[in-house]
């Protein structure tokens, strides 16, 4: 197995950066042969279908999802492993596995999110043969299923509900955040 890294948060950056990582994306592609790939990204890449034309902060932007599927058009792209929206799902698009995997932490409340899969704390215990990649979902005993309503000043005071708000919270200032990925070939 050879992995390889991908920041998901250059995608549409147009940060020199960027640049290299589609180069660099480009070449490890080149390298695949008929081996099967995995792409770790933080983000979904869509919702139902790559075709999806919204923007939104969920998943991968419509520009540079087109892009990063183009490039893999050239591999035997076999899953999509993702996390970002703290729910799992699994569904299939053509020959491609995208799963969603679960927060390790917490859940979101659907008056913050939808529910548009499971919403569970646990993780994916992933196993690559040379064919296939089994994918089990693991909820184990040792993870308490947290909501974010437990913890009121976790995304700062003004997502919490009228009549709940903290005048002033140590998130209230907002956070960085970075992510990467990875693209493991078989």
């Amino acid at each position: 197995m050879e992995p390889h890294r991908l920041n998901a948060q250059l995608l549409g950056s147009g940060l020199p950066a960027e640049d290299a990582q589609w180069a660099f994306l480009e070449s490890v592609v080149s390298r695949t042969n008929t081996r099967g790939v995995a792409l770790f990204i933080h983000k979904p890449l869509f919702d139902r279908d790559s075709c999806e034309a919204a923007v939104n902060q969920r998943y991968v932007i419509p520009n540079s999802r087109r892009r990063l599927l183009d490039v893999l058009g050239g591999a035997s792209l076999r899953l999509v492993a993702s996390g970002h929206v703290h729910q799992h799902r699994r569904h299939r698009v053509g020959e491609v596995e995208h799963c969603w995997g679960p927060s390790t932490a917490y859940v979101l409340p659907d008056r913050m999110q939808p529910r548009i899969g499971h919403k569970r704390v646990g993780y994916i215990d992933y196993t690559f043969h040379a064919s296939r990649v089994d994918v089990r979902v693991v909820e184990s005993p040792d993870l308490t299923n947290h909501d974010l309503d437990d913890f009121p000043l976790a995304y700062g005071p003004e997502l919490q509900p009228a009549g709940t708000r903290p005048s002033e919270g140590p998130f209230a200032g907002g956070k960085d955040a970075t992510a990467t990925g990875q693209i493991v070939v078989e």
